[in-house]
């Protein structure tokens, strides 16, 4: 697939909806790394309390902890001051919330949209795991992490959850409301929205293309996008996901790119959901069989979601798991250009250089429970 065609004038919102895929990108932005509650937390909350004209976040979990009472504090200040507030909530992400801000908002006077409630029980297997927030079409957030104490690594008394979130600043903020827009609508919510004239251009220098699973993105853009990328990949390939599951295609292409010499790492976490990735040990062992080095990074545990390949950074919600790339509403950007890339090699370089490299014997020797663990993949790997 060729590089996609730069879009350098703001497109109508809706208009261009059900066709997007990998083949139109956005210039001039601005993407940064936000690691952790610690930074990201903090950015996002300024970001709404200097809100004007609208505020839109849809999230997966959102608890009703410190973090996320503040979170609807500061969200019923900006209903307040006149701010069109809007709030997508998935309902088994609400239900695994405990408590959930659900009824705290609806009582405060946010409009709240559910996906999927439990009166549509035939399609709760398809989960809202989109995580954006947008305020005044002038700055957005995406990425792995929900609004939860857990991800206040330096605090958290508990067991915290590193993740990492991407602010952006730019001409995709206008692709992402018009998605954020169309997720609204398909919740039961009204197709109006004020539109803002912004000079995009002042921001930065990342070119960014969309891509993701469930509406409007076509099923196989997901998949086709990044199997292709990774067979077309000249360098390297880094693969950072908590949960690693990945289709045929996409196993092929991994195997492939190390064969004919590209380096090919894949960082997992330690902690939670140890049995997951002793279920996908079949794969590893494959993987590593051809030249792929994997590594488990150290606690705490890693919910991030991030691709390299050459000179391309994958941000956003995917896993490379069969959930998020067959089930799931998900999101994710290919971002190019800029100074994105320096910033996430910076941090891989760091993960990589902390974590520890996994032994191919060691995986072999787990090799007899290969049919279990298969029957398991097929079970297992479709519910997480």
């Amino acid at each position: 697939m060729n590089d996609p065609t730069v879009c350098r004038e703001p497109l109508e919102l809706f208009c261009s909806v059900p066709t997007w895929d990998r083949t139109v990108a956005w210039e001039g932005n601005r993407v940064e790394v936000l690691l952790n509650g610690e930074r990201a937390y903090p950015a996002m909350m300024t970001a709404i309390a200097s809100a004007r004209e609208r505020v839109s976040m849809c999230i997966y979990q959102f608890d009703e902890d410190s973090i996320g009472s503040q979170f609807a504090e500061l969200l019923v200040d900006a209903m307040h001051r006149g701010c069109e507030v809007r709030v997508i909530l998935d309902s088994w992400g609400a239900m695994k919330s405990q408590p959930s801000i659900r009824d705290l908002l609806r009582r405060a006077g946010i409009n709240v949209k559910m996906f999927h409630p439990p009166s549509k029980i035939w399609k709760y297997n398809q989960r809202y795991h989109r995580k954006l927030l947008l305020v005044d079409g002038e700055v957005g957030f995406t990425g792995g992490m929900n609004i939860r104490d857990r991800h206040l690594v330096e605090t958290f008394g508990g067991n915290p959850m590193r993740d990492t979130v991407f602010e952006i600043k730019g001409s995709v903020l206008e692709p992402l409301e018009a998605l954020f827009l169309s997720d609204w609508v398909y919740c039961g919510g009204q197709a109006d929205f004020k539109r803002t004239e912004i000079d995009y251009q002042r921001f930065g220098a990342e070119a960014v293309a969309l891509l993701g699973g469930g509406p409007p993105f076509r099923r196989v853009g997901l998949r086709h996008s990044l199997t292709l990328s990774i067979a077309q990949s000249t360098e390297r390939v880094v693969v950072v996901t908590p949960f690693f599951f990945p289709d045929r295609s996409l196993l092929d292409a991994l195997a492939s790119a190390a064969l004919r010499g590209v380096g090919v790492d894949i960082v997992l976490p330690t902690g939670d959901y140890e049995f997951l990735r002793w279920c996908a040990a079949d794969f590893l062992v494959r993987l590593m069989g051809c030249g792929c080095s994997v590594y488990l990074s150290p606690p705490p545990y890693d919910h991030s979601k991030i691709l390299l390949i050459d000179q391309a950074v994958f941000i956003g919600t995917v896993n490379l798991d069969f959930r998020s790339l067959y089930l799931n509403w998900e999101v994710a950007m290919e971002c190019r250009g800029g100074s994105l890339v320096f910033e996430v090699e910076r941090l891989l370089r760091e993960q990589l250089a902390a974590s520890s490299r996994v032994r191919l014997e060691d995986l072999r020797e787990q090799l007899p429970w290969s049919l279990v663990r298969k029957l398991l993949i097929s079970t297992v790997g479709k519910l997480f």
